[in-house]
């Protein structure tokens, strides 16, 4: 069974996404780099692969899914306990159904990845992964100019929550993200509300 908010998210991409533009050049930074599948329907672009979990491989509380190469994804699972680096793929466990934070940055190319990747969702993973929000993490000092902060509006309508994390210079760098180079309010604040979301996942997953 769906939770009613994830009802609402797909009934908010099938009128803000109705066409997804085509993303080109999309990598991953998995150790050995799958194969990026086309759609079936062109119009929906490029989609990320999805990846069936083994028998004895370890299940995390949830796992961070960077939408794009360089989203992310890896220094978030360096961070937290309990979770994991997707590896650029939809997790698919046979026995449940995972759980899945969304992260790109806040480039066009990250946000429209998001989009695409929230449509493949809704049409094609909504079965087997239960998406609990996006983490944005800012391409750059600064603010975004006025197009670029239309299309995060929009993601907030379609996530069911949004974490934003600032721009970190010595991650850019090649640190591994640590206390001492990690913005520590705005990583609580995102760990608080993935807590809260797992918490509410499971007890929407008790009541079905």
């Amino acid at each position: 069974m769906f939770s009613k908010c994830e009802m609402c998210i797909v009934q908010h991409m099938s009128t803000k996404v109705a066409s997804v533009p085509l993303l080109t050049g999309l990598t991953t930074g998995a150790e050995t780099p799958p194969a990026v599948e086309f759609s079936g329907n062109p119009a929906c672009g490029l989609r990320l692969p999805s990846r069936v979990l083994t028998d004895g491989e370890p299940r995390p509380r949830c796992w961070f899914l960077g939408v794009h190469g360089g989203a992310g994804e890896t220094s978030l699972a360096q961070l937290f306990a309990g979770v994991a680096a997707a590896g650029h793929h939809w997790p698919i466990d046979p026995q449940a159904r995972s759980r899945v934070v969304l992260v790109a940055r806040t480039n066009f190319a990250g946000m429209t990845a998001t989009q695409a990747a929230m449509r493949d969702w809704s049409v094609n993973h909504r079965q087997h992964a239960a998406v609990l929000g996006l983490v944005l993490i800012a391409d750059r000092p600064g603010g975004l100019p006025r197009q670029l902060l239309d299309l995060q509006h929009d993601l907030e309508g379609a996530t069911p929550h949004l974490w934003r994390l600032p721009w970190v210079e010595r991650w850019t760098l090649g640190e591994i993200p640590s206390p001492e180079n990690t913005p520590r309010k705005e990583v609580e604040v995102l760990r608080l509300g993935v807590t809260a979301a797992l918490k509410a996942a499971r007890k929407e997953g008790q009541d079905g």
